[in-house]
């Protein structure tokens, strides 16, 4: 009887200070949604809505469903929703088929009787236009900020190759994702950025707190941009440290105590640019950044990395000077540099490879995908089975359920890679390269699932999983509302590169 009343009165306490949650209650929802300028109305089809309000903490609040789809892109509903803030998710169904989706930013209801909620809707698996860079760039990169906003930044503006700039370099660029609008740097009310972002051949790197570093490069002069930059997407705020990294076109990775290791590249050494076989820690707090004494066994620009268990990384593919890819695989610790014995890495991994993606799947496996071996764009890749008694590389067989006679993904270079939440990779655009030396640009996204080991073999399906308008080194960034936009990259007009203007939204 006591444990019952005291049980009893703890239930009351709980309840009088929001110990369970409030009831949802049902407010009149104002959508106002924006559709993309090509491919498929999301709207074909649809025989009916479904809304679904995620609060901000965990959970959902019911399911609300309309049977016919709204007869204008402006349309108010009544909704159940939670207390305090939430998104909501749309979903157009034909029968049980999600056919489009879209998702709403972080709202709140709470004291009102009707809410206005802006949205993009996307067709499931198909991207479509949704703006232009008001100066175009390749090599640049993208940043989504929580509000829903992309910053886009550094790159080039032209260039004799996709490598070799001349000219402007890119400024900041800002993407309104759920507006539309893109303004650049110094016109209207587009935010100030420091005069040090504009570089090319840089990284920029994720740590695990959300910030970006932005390290290494070259300016507008040909020489070493003089600053690091650290880039807050929640604040959305720059801030300089006077750490310079004075390398480009090197590789990047963030270390388990939040340093981030600089690879390979070409070094400035007061005069020129030379290709370079040194390691270097970048250090934020303080700011300082130091060449290691331990050098790599081939030096390489563009190359491959990946975090081990361990804390070291592995160093593989990129280029030499003359742009053939470099073989080889090696392993960083600190104060350590080793070549590993890659089993009968020899016949897999054969004359090295440039320009592939580079991720780590689900198991112990880390994968290179396409590339360009020196003579031509290359399909599937390699794996490094890291967790295998012998660590070695494997050959890759993808298998295609649409065409079971062709195996492996289409051969790509200079693509770009996307690990969804579900495990599945995609990989989107890219250039293509053939034995002759004609080339063109890849317009299929593709997605590989069911990553595994048969015997001694990585297997995995890939899919066909839409399609984009051909580009190479596009930058791409993650929206809050579970979409992708691919910005900028380049074509090729008469042998030279053409930076491309779209901003394109793929809803996976």
């Amino acid at each position: 009887m006591v444990w019952r009343r005291i049980l009893t009165c703890l239930g009351i306490f709980l309840a009088a200070c929001g110990g369970e949650p409030p009831a949802p209650r049902t407010v009149g929802v104002d959508i106002q949604f924006r559709l993309g300028k090509t491919g498929t109305d999301p709207l074909d089809g649809v025989d009916r809505l479904r809304f679904t309000a995620t609060p901000e903490s965990a959970g959902k609040t019911g399911v609300a469903e309309f049977r016919l789809p709204p007869p204008s892109r402006h349309f108010r509903v009544s909704l159940p929703v939670p207390a305090g803030p939430f998104r909501l998710l749309l979903e157009c169904l034909r029968g049980d088929q999600v056919l489009s989706r879209g998702r709403s930013p972080m709202v709140n209801a709470d004291g009102v009787d009707s809410l206005l909620v802006p949205m993009v809707l996307g067709r499931v698996g198909e991207s479509t236009q949704m703006a232009q860079l008001p100066r175009p760039v390749w090599g640049a990169a993208a940043v989504a900020t929580p509000s829903g906003k992309v910053f886009v930044f550094g790159g080039a503006e032209s260039g004799k190759s996709s490598f070799e700039f001349e000219g402007l370099l890119g400024r900041l660029q800002v993407y309104n994702h759920w507006t539309g609008t893109v303004c650049a740097q110094g016109e209207g009310d587009c935010p100030p950025a420091p005069p040090s972002l504009w570089r090319g051949l840089f990284t920029a790197t994720r740590l695990p707190n959300g910030q970006v570093v932005v390290a290494g490069g070259v300016n507008e002069k040909g020489q070493p941009a003089m600053e690091t930059v650290l880039f807050t997407p929640e604040t959305e705020q720059f801030e300089t440290a006077a750490a310079p990294v004075h390398v480009a076109a090197h590789a990047a990775i963030v270390l388990p105590d939040g340093k981030i290791l600089i690879v390979g590249g070409r070094r400035w050494d007061g005069a020129a640019w030379k290709i370079s076989n040194r390691v270097g820690v970048l250090s934020l707090n303080p700011p300082a950044y130091e060449e290691a004494p331990e050098l790599l066994f081939e030096p390489r620009l563009f190359a491959n990395l990946a975090p081990m268990p361990d804390g070291s990384v592995l160093i593989a593919g990129g280029e030499d000077e003359l742009g053939k890819p470099v073989r080889g695989l090696e392993r960083w610790r600190p104060g350590q540099v080793e070549q590993l014995n890659a089993g009968e890495a020899a016949a897999i991994w054969q004359d090295g490879r440039t320009g592939g993606v580079s991720t780590l799947a689900a198991g112990s496996f880390w994968l290179i995908l396409g590339g360009y071996d020196g003579k031509q764009s290359q399909a599937g890749g390699v794996a490094w089975d890291y967790g295998a008694r012998t660590p070695q590389f494997r050959n890759v067989r993808l298998t295609r359920p649409e065409t079971p006679a062709i195996e492996g993904t289409i051969p790509r270079h200079q693509h770009l890679g996307w690990m969804l939440e579900d495990g599945s990779l995609l990989l989107m655009g890219g250039r293509r390269t053939l034995p002759n030396g004609s080339s063109g640009f890849v317009q299929s996204i593709e997605r590989i699932t069911a990553i595994g080991l048969d015997r001694n073999t990585v297997v995995g399906t890939v899919v066909r999983a839409g399609n984009m308008s051909g580009r190479a080194l596009f930058a791409v960034a993650g929206l809050p509302d579970g979409n992708l936009a691919m910005i900028g990259g380049y074509r090729e007009v008469e042998g030279r590169p053409v930076p491309a203007p779209e901003i394109e939204m793929y809803t996976p």
